[in-house]
């Protein structure tokens, strides 16, 4: 592929305070409008001066517009010249016209997502979660600019989760017309911080992030987790004759024994298995944990030693070890009634199923910690285990074996 080679120049300069982009190429010479208006005085280098004002209209804004005005006059030059193909002034006017200075606002949204993962170093799962809400404002309006997007706006975004057809869903088994309240919160939540990004690059004004504030009526969901005597149910389960199944609760048994993160467990190497612990660097938070064993993680080692390649355990998608994880679930008899509530909008919507049909991946996590704090080891032993910085992030499960250490006092009284 032949180089290529720039043959065009460029100005803007402030003329009567009305700014002008000034193209020259081949003998041509075409000035195109910004719409903008500036004090000369403040304006340099073919920039506005920082924190300026002109026409109520901050300098980031107008110098943002500039910059895109200039990257579209750099995609025209670079096609053109890579096609071969004669750029007369009247084309370039054309293909100029559409463009008004604003940056494309999916493109950008893109180069915030790439921002995030690369300078603030999110984890694959967060990336994945921002997106996905992305892709849902798309679907609501593609054609959302930076202009058109306010705070009314993503009022409606709000009211557009609670209303439109989703596929079917578990939750009630039948078609749902819209997001739950909690889901609609946390898609909120990734909103506010592309809002908040975006009025740092001058794009948006800052009111729009603090005018969009939505307020929904949620409920606390109970924490899910194996009580001793369920797990111990589980783990000596006979399923030597379905091998998936087998696997999918040697998997599951090992997080409730470790802590570990589905992601976590998932990506355990041999090489990180040590005599009488695990080193695990963790995926969602960077962190570098040494996990004892115990007798129960140390036997599902054993039993999968060398059988996964590199791989300390099954390999296996976190949809299907959840699918699989209720089915060994059901057959060990976990079957104690669960009460969920979820507010759809108003409306307040409430389930009692078994509680195998409630089991995640996750599940394991929670079992060993609140297994662990109802034991009486410390808390702040566990949070070494766990990775857990913030005390408050434990104070649920505290609650939960405090309740478990009462019960079990009571047995006493029975005797």
């Amino acid at each position: 592929m032949k180089p290529i080679k720039r043959t065009y120049r460029y100005s803007i300069r402030a003329t009567n305070g009305e700014l002008r982009l000034t193209v020259r190429w081949n003998c041509n010479r075409v000035v195109l409008p910004t719409r903008h208006r500036v004090k000369p005085e403040m304006f340099s280098e073919g920039r506005c001066v920082r924190s300026s004002f002109h026409n109520k209209i901050p300098a980031a804004v107008i110098n943002r517009d500039l910059e895109a005005m200039e990257n579209k006059l750099d995609e025209i030059f670079y096609k053109a010249e890579y096609e071969e193909r004669e750029l007369t002034p009247e084309l370039l006017k054309a293909q100029m016209s559409g463009d008004k200075g604003q940056p494309d606002f999916w493109k950008t949204l893109d180069a915030f997502v790439i921002e995030g993962e690369k300078q603030h170093q999110w984890a694959f799962n967060t990336v994945k979660s921002v997106r996905q809400v992305l892709k849902l404002l798309k679907k609501f309006d593609s054609d959302l600019t930076f202009s058109t997007l306010t705070a009314g706006k993503l009022e409606k975004f709000v009211i557009y989760q609670q209303t439109h057809k989703l596929h079917e869903r578990k939750w009630k088994n039948e078609l749902q017309q819209g997001y739950s309240n909690t889901t609609i919160i946390k898609n909120c939540r990734v909103v506010r911080w592309m809002l908040r990004w975006a009025a740092g690059k001058g794009y948006i004004s800052s009111d729009v992030e603090r005018l969009f504030s939505p307020s929904l009526k949620t409920i606390d969901r109970p924490v899910i987790f194996l009580k001793w005597p369920e797990l111990m149910r589980m783990l000596e389960l006979d399923l030597s004759e379905d091998r998936l199944l087998d696997e999918a609760r040697d998997f599951f048994c090992f997080c409730c024994f470790t802590s570990l993160r589905f992601s976590d467990a998932s990506a355990l190497k041999t090489f990180q298995v040590k005599e009488d612990c695990i080193e695990v660097l963790t995926q969602k938070t960077g962190r570098l944990l040494r996990i004892e064993l115990n007798k129960y993680s140390r036997a599902i080692l054993a039993k999968h030693q060398g059988k996964h390649g590199e791989h300390a355990l099954p390999q296996v998608s976190v949809s299907k070890l959840n699918y699989r994880i209720a089915k060994v679930g059901k057959l060990a008899e976990i079957t104690e009634p669960v009460t969920m509530a979820r507010y759809y909008g108003g409306n307040r919507v409430v389930k009692t199923e078994p509680k195998y049909k409630f089991l995640t991946s996750h599940c394991g996590r929670r079992t060993f910690i609140c297994n662990a704090l109802a034991m009486g080891i410390a808390p702040n032993v566990v949070m070494k285990w766990t990775g857990h910085s913030e005390y408050s992030a434990m104070k649920p499960y505290i609650d939960i074996a405090d309740e478990i250490k009462s019960s079990a006092m009571s047995k006493f009284d029975e005797r």
